[in-house]
């Protein structure tokens, strides 16, 4: 078997696609918070923070579906909670981007966590 073909035919080939780009997109975001680099109580950090959390959220569901622990159709309850994390990441991430020009790494991982958001709920 193909390595394209385990990919996108397996579960555990789709799970592991989604975990490493999500892993890829959310560098920006893990990056900062791992090593401190910026001043706590900051917008920018709590843009990281709720970006991260959405990001845990959405791997947390993606692993869940594909061991069995968590049926699809749970999709639109944890995005209820995803989205929301994710729409604040971005709201403070401009207004970071606005007053110290840093959260410019943390929109692209918001934009990407938001799309895949989306397309885990429409897959229900």
């Amino acid at each position: 078997m193909s390595l394209k073909t385990y990919l996108f035919s397996t579960p555990v080939g789709t799970a592991l696609l989604l975990s490493g780009v999500m892993v890829l997109f959310g560098l920006p975001t893990w990056a900062p918070l791992i090593r401190k680099r910026s001043d706590p109580y900051t917008i920018y950090r709590f843009a990281l923070y709720s970006t991260a959390l959405s990001q845990v959220v959405q791997a947390y569901f993606i692993w869940g579906v594909n061991t069995n622990l968590l049926p699809m159709t749970y999709s639109l309850r944890y995005g209820a909670v995803g989205l929301p994390l994710c729409f604040i990441g971005a709201g403070f991430a401009c207004l970071s981007l606005v007053s110290d020009r840093r959260g410019a790494g943390c929109l692209i991982t918001v934009t990407f966590t938001g799309l895949l958001w989306l397309i885990l709920i429409t897959f229900h």
